[in-house]
């Protein structure tokens, strides 16, 4: 994971889709044992198929008398799962009552992790979420499990109730992004300009979208995130406190998602000091700036490769794969010759004062 900026003053939750792995659906015997530690376990036609639910089977547990903390649901899987490779569980229910559901993953007798969550009582299928933490002593890297252990209401003595579960789903983790790489700047207006950028691929949670001003210590100002595979945003207009402006120099910053370690950030210097530079910018010229330059020069592309010579022909400096370079020990007249990443070739004098 590459990290390429300060650290971000706002963090933003998002909606992830994980890949996930169906454990227990009770349609196929092969597949599963469904026992009962007391209680009553069932495997049942499931009556309520017209909501979330239409398997045409479910797994029912009735609650015994007098067994607080003492029965609960166990369905053991000929498919054993990685603890690692877990985010989280999610399972269907009907629930007789709004209280705790206490789950348990395990191999064989030994006990892997434990969570709980507590649903709404309801006479429809509804989905809940378990996370989970590793009991103490379980190496979480090596860990499998192929037993899901549920204890619906553990603290009922009265016994009786009858509780309804199905699809039972391992969501597993996705792999973070990288940080957007190649960033371009163009289409630099009086009042607007363009980022585009490469994504991973696994940035199936999109892109943040940031604004810094740093004349006015802004901060990050986050405006917006993008869906998955787009990769182009125009920055115009008001943010906060920051206004995209002729004479602004700005940080843009994007974040690729989904993002557990908050670092997958990159970020793109934006000058729009001078108004003539500004005009020129779009997606088909390259343009040096400043220029006269006294500390770094600055492109409008990433640039693949760029040769600076002297006035008699010297090369005196060559860097691949930059979008700025530091000229402070030049001074005089040169010639900048280089190609973009886009394949565009610029050819310009260069003043260094």
């Amino acid at each position: 994971m590459k990290g390429i900026i300060s650290t971000i003053t706002l963090l933003f939750a998002v909606s992830v889709v994980y890949a996930q792995i169906t454990a227990v659906d009770f349609e196929t015997p092969a597949d599963y044992d469904y026992q009962a530690w007391n209680g009553v376990a069932e495997v049942v036609s499931n009556t309520i198929t017209d909501g979330i639910n239409s398997s045409a089977n479910a797994g029912k547990y009735t609650t015994p008398a007098n067994q607080s903390w003492s029965n609960a649901a166990v369905v053991t899987t000929t498919e054993s799962y990685a603890f690692k490779d877990m985010q989280n569980i999610s399972l269907m229910l009907i629930a007789p009552s709004s209280t705790k559901l206490y789950a348990k993953l395990e191999n064989g007798s030994g006990g892997v992790a434990q969570g709980e969550v507590v649903p709404s009582a309801g006479s429809n299928w509804s989905e809940v979420t378990i996370n989970f933490t590793a009991f103490d002593g379980v190496d979480v890297e090596t860990a499998t499990f192929n037993k899901f252990t549920f204890f619906f209401n553990v603290d009922d003595n009265v016994g009786g109730e009858e509780w309804f579960f199905d699809n039972v789903v391992i969501n597993e983790k996705t792999a973070d992004p990288e940080a957007p790489t190649n960033l371009q700047v163009s289409n630099i207006t009086n009042d607007s300009f363009t980022l585009t950028w490469d994504a991973d691929a696994n940035a199936t949670g999109g892109t943040n979208i940031f604004i810094v001003e740093p004349a006015i210590s802004s901060g990050d100002v986050y405006i917006t995130t993008l869906a998955a595979g787009v990769n182009t945003y125009t920055y115009t207009g008001s943010y906060g406190a920051v206004t995209i402006q002729e004479g602004g120099v700005y940080v843009a910053k994007l974040q690729a998602l989904p993002d557990d370690d908050f670092n997958a950030y990159a970020q793109a210097d934006v000058d729009m000091t001078v108004t003539a530079i500004g005009k020129e910018f779009n997606n088909h010229k390259i343009v040096m700036y400043p220029n006269p330059a006294s500390n770094l020069l600055k492109f409008n592309f990433e640039m693949a490769n760029v040769e600076i010579y002297d006035f008699a022909g010297k090369l005196v400096m060559k860097r691949s794969n930059v979008n700025k370079i530091n000229v402070s020990e030049l001074d005089g007249i040169y010639l900048v010759k280089g190609k973009s990443t886009k394949g565009i070739s610029i050819c310009n004098k260069l003043i260094i004062n």
